[in-house]
């Protein structure tokens, strides 16, 4: 039995087997992963927190190019050291670190919450996407349009987010 549902949004019906051809349900997060523990968070856990509150309520779809938007960001190393940890927590660009700490905030969502995020984690890792290089996003229903939205490449609308590149950052590193 596959771990995940099949999952659909306004563009296609996705699955982690349809997405990637591959059967991601072994590597899907173990009984001894959690996100309650005191230890500090792994750089894939902190990956996955951040998807799970950036995209939360949106598409696995959207959860997949929030992650792509991460992984870009460090393979261009685009406002951010080439780790998650710098990339996410990099003051100012993700909205959900603005005021808050992971080690707090990962006290108040379940595990079961997050299995889709890490899932989109991981099938990041292995190559897959839907933005086409995107760096940037932004949710315009929440948010009115950030300065940079006018300059740059418009690659994606999933769900509630824009995914963009910005001029002459597109390479060959990005996913």
């Amino acid at each position: 039995m596959a771990f995940f549902p099949t999952i659909t949004n306004n563009v296609a019906a996705y699955s982690p087997q349809t997405l990637t051809g591959k059967n991601h349900a072994s590597r899907t997060p173990a009984a001894s992963t959690s996100y309650h523990q005191d230890a500090p968070l792994s750089e894939e856990q902190l990956a996955a927190l951040t998807i799970y509150l950036e995209a939360r309520g949106e598409s696995f779809a959207g959860k997949l190019a929030v992650a792509a938007v991460i992984r870009n960001r460090m393979n261009a190393k685009y406002h951010s050291d080439g780790t998650v940890k710098g990339t996410v927590l990099k003051r100012l660009q993700f909205q959900p670190w603005n005021y808050a700490k992971p080690e707090v905030v990962r006290h108040q969502i379940s595990q079961s919450r997050m299995k889709d995020s890490l899932l989109a984690w991981r099938m990041v890792q292995d190559g897959r996407t839907v933005v086409d290089g995107a760096l940037l996003f932004y949710n315009p229903r929440l948010v009115k349009p950030p300065f940079w939205a006018t300059v740059s490449h418009k690659v994606a609308s999933i769900g509630g987010h824009e995914f963009y590149v910005p001029p002459g950052k597109r390479n060959e590193h990005q996913v």
